[in-house]
Formats: structure tokens, sequence, C-alpha cells
């Protein structure tokens, strides 16, 4: 019974994402940017998996054969939150899910594909070094590598330099299939051009999704009956509902009569990047959004966008649940350490964080971000900037292959590496309860791709401004926007010309 509960939940849930719109709509109805549609038509699939997916077949012709060609994946061994290493190797099984998961897809498209996969890690850290390799040996014209997978925030830089495929050309890559996330397709094409794609070969961008977690013994104490999972399911899951629950939980329990970081607090809700940059999606706003010809515009300072901001500084700064301080990512380790030492009942982090919840000696839950309020349609998140973007080296020799590999190893992991990590690891092994497995579901299904948020960095860093000013505790947004906002459309006009050059 539980078995069947579960797949009627997913299949509610892949049904909802395929009803909602794909094209961008207006703020305060559907959100910022496209939908993530997860499934493939009907006609297209192959039934469904244990676990509720569509199973969906490949594009690949059937006698597809390389004969032994090698094709180089150029990748790096870690982030600064967590080893990346096993988005594409594994030196053999060793009976822990996700490995196994892992070199069984490199070795089933190596024998379906009749190619040789090697691997050439960097120190992933810094992104220096990455390019430095990759501009050295696209100006050298050695073809040193075929596939590239690199730190999202600072490597779309390289598109514009020439030394990546525009995805849309290639042969073998089928964009709409479920393995590639079609909300980041779908917003980041201009002018006919795609150079990176994200998908289930991105291991990274799944732990590095946004959500909420909550300490369930602690929330049953102070709220009682309150149930979270039933207030997410109503919609009633609000910026609002979020203040008011951290807002009771404060207490004065080192007894100095201070505010200080000894006390007890709702949650520990800083400047840091994750989970700061998570709220522009969370809250429906978006960076960019595109106009009728499909070119990206500077949205970032709609009435929305900054009465979002005005109550969510409000609740950082103001609220006295809200332990706050600065862009530090000491105080990134902090806030999981009190709360999985139970000194607050909230923690705004990524997936990646159940691998150090899973050490609390108390239960905890999931849920996905806040909505703004509940007139917003869904509940929306985003990735942080940390995960690997995927692209084909405009320089490589094994073009065909290193298309087709990079299309299957998609697929397998889709069919493979997803489950393990996401269906066992996050699902099984670290949650609870079948409320938790759905809650994760839902999270996923909400992640918002937005051209101005990927290209940041090439745009006066935009994504930065919200935590300069959180950090700042002073709420200047408005009058930042009016000095700010034409270094983010003059760049993002040359931006655009560039693409536009690049696209004939």
């Amino acid at each position: 019974m539980k078995r069947m509960l579960c797949l009627l939940l997913t299949f509610l849930l892949l049904l909802t994402a395929v009803c909602l719109p794909m094209t961008a709509c207006a703020e305060g109805e559907e959100g910022p940017g496209t939908t993530h549609d997860t499934s493939a038509p009907e006609e297209q699939t192959e039934g469904r998996d244990e676990y509720g997916r569509l199973l969906v077949p490949s594009s690949l012709p059937d006698d597809l054969q390389f004969d032994n060609e090698t094709v180089t994946i150029f990748f790096r061994d870690r982030c600064s939150i967590m080893d990346t290493t096993l988005e594409f190797k594994s030196e053999g099984l060793n009976s822990e899910p996700v490995n196994d998961a892992v070199f069984t897809r490199n070795k089933e498209v190596e024998n379906r594909l009749g190619v040789i996969l090697e691997y050439e890690l960097i120190d992933g850290v810094t992104f220096d070094p990455y390019l430095s390799a990759v501009r050295k040996s696209w100006q050298a014209g050695d073809g040193s590598y075929d596939i590239l997978a690199y730190y999202a925030y600072y490597g779309v830089a390289m598109a514009t330099e020439g030394m990546m495929s525009n995805l849309l050309d290639e042969t073998y890559m089928d964009l709409s299939k479920p393995w590639w996330n079609q909300d980041f397709v779908n917003e980041m094409t201009l002018c006919d051009q795609l150079y990176f794609a994200v998908g289930d070969l991105s291991l990274s961008a799944t732990q590095c999704t946004n959500a909420v977690f909550f300490n369930k013994k602690m929330m049953s104490e102070m709220f009682g009956g309150t149930d979270l999972y039933a207030t997410v399911q109503n919609g009633d899951w609000t910026m609002d509902t979020f203040g008011t629950m951290i807002a009771q939980c404060y207490s004065d329990i080192n007894g100095d009569g201070k505010r200080d970081r000894g006390d007890r607090y709702g949650a520990e809700l800083t400047a840091v990047s994750i989970p700061m940059d998570a709220y522009i999606m969370a809250l429906g706003c978006s960076i960019t959004e595109k106009d009728e010809d499909g070119i990206p515009q500077i949205a970032f300072g709609s009435d929305h966008c900054v009465d979002a901001f005005d109550k969510l500084f409000e609740l950082i700064i103001h609220n006295e649940g809200s332990l706050t301080g600065p862009c530090l990512y000491e105080h990134y380790d902090e806030a999981q350490e009190k709360f999985t030492s139970s000194e607050t009942l909230f923690l705004l982090d990524v997936f990646q964080a159940t691998d150090k919840l899973r050490t609390m000696s108390v239960d905890y839950g999931v849920l996905p971000m806040f909505k703004y309020d509940k007139a917003q349609a869904g509940y929306y998140t985003s990735v942080s900037d940390l995960f690997s973007l995927l692209s084909i080296f405009a320089a490589t020799r094994h073009g065909a292959a290193a298309d087709a590999v990079m299309e299957l190893m998609a697929q397998k992991s889709y069919e493979k590496v997803t489950p393990a990590y996401f269906e066992i690891s996050l699902k099984q092994k670290y949650s609870q309860s079948n409320q938790d497995a759905l809650m994760f579901d839902l999270t996923l299904a909400g992640r918002r791709f937005n051209f101005g948020f990927v290209y940041s960095n090439e745009l006066g860093n935009p994504t930065h401004l919200w935590r300069q000013i959180i950090e700042s505790q002073s709420n200047t947004f408005a009058s930042r926007l009016k000095s700010v906002n034409r270094t983010y459309s003059n760049s993002l006009k040359k931006l655009v010309g560039k693409y536009e050059k690049m696209g004939g």
C-alpha cells in the first residue's frame, strides 16, 4: 500500500509539471521563467520505473558505434561544499548506491557506443586553473578535451569566447528528453544558440538545490499538532508563515539578558549565498525576463521584486527569531551546527546538507522554499551557482562521439544515478517518512533557472546585491537599483550582442 501511495503521489507531481505552462508568465501568476517539465510525450515513453518515473527511450541509433574512440571528460574534483568527483568518475563497485550507479553507467556507455572514457580532474575550489587549461588547449587546437563540466557561475563566460559548441547543432543530443532540464534549455537558449546544459548528468545540480529543513522534535514541542506538510500542500507555506513561527522560537537560553549568538532562534538567516541567492527565485522574482522576441531584459527592479526584498529584509534583520550575520562561510557552517544541535528550528540549505543532518540525534524533515504569499502559484527554488554546467569543447577531435556520449551519459544518469541519489540516499536513507520523500520531489520540481541569474558574473553580479544589502543591515535596495540597473542593462546588451554576432 505504501509503495502504491508513493507511486500515485509521484505521478500527480509529474502530471502537475506537465500541465504548467512552458512560457514566461506575469509575476504573481506563474512565476519567473518557465516550468521544469520532467516528462516526455506519452507516445515516446515505455512505462514507468519502480519509483513512478517515466521510462523514455533513447534517440540514439541502435547501431551507433565509434570503434574505440577515446572521449575525454574534463571536470573538477570538488567545490567549496562537496566532492564533485562522483559526477563522472568511479573507481569500482563498493556497495555505495551512487558510486555503483556511476560506475555502472560509465561501463554501459562505453559498451553501448564502443568508446573509451577518460577522465581528467582538476582542483575545483577556484576556477582560474580550469579556465587556463581550457583556454590553452583551445589556442593550441590540440583537442585535449571533449566534454567540459565546470563551475557554473564562472564557466559560462567561455561560451562567448568561442570555446564551446552550440548544442542545438549537435547530431545526437536530444534536448527535449527528460534527462535535460527543460526550464534551463528554454531559458538559456538565445539567438538559436545553447552552449551549456544541465540535467541528470549534473548530479551537483541536484545536490545544490535549495530547500528548508526542520527539527521534528522541536516542532512538536513548540507548535504541538501543527502539520507543516499539510501547510505546504494547502499552499500556506509562505514567508509570513515562516516569519511568525521563527519569531516564537527566540529564547534567552544562556540567561545573560542579551540577544546574542548563545540564544535559541528560529533560524540562522545570514547574508551567505546559501541560501541568500535562493530567495530571488523562491519569492517569484527574476533578474531577467525575455521580451516578445525572446531577448532577455533586466527585470530585477520590478515592483514585485522591490516588495519581496522589503519583506525579506524585515524577516532577516528585524524578526526576533532570526540570527543574522555577514556573508562569511563560517556562518554557513554555524547554521548547520546550530540546527544539528537543536539550537534552531529551521535550516535553509541545499540537499547536500543531508550528509551532515543524518548525524542528528533527532529526526528532521524537509520542505520546499517558502512562497512570497498565498497568491504565488507554486513553490520555487534555485540551484546554488556551485553546480556543474556541461558543454562540448569546440576544439574536440571526437565531436560526434562526444555528442553521443554526453547524451547517453545523461540518459543513464536519469535511469541510474538520480534514483540512487535522490530516491535511495535522500528519500530512503536520509529521510524518515514518505511525506519527506514527497517534499523532496516537490522541491526539485520547483527549480527555476534564469538567464540573468546564470550569467550574473557577466552582468555586474546582480545576485550579489541582496547579499550586500542584508550584510549592511540597511535597506537601500530601491535606491541602489537606480545606480546599478544601467550597469546591468548595458552589460546585458553587450552579452546579447556577442550572441547575435556568434549567430551570424
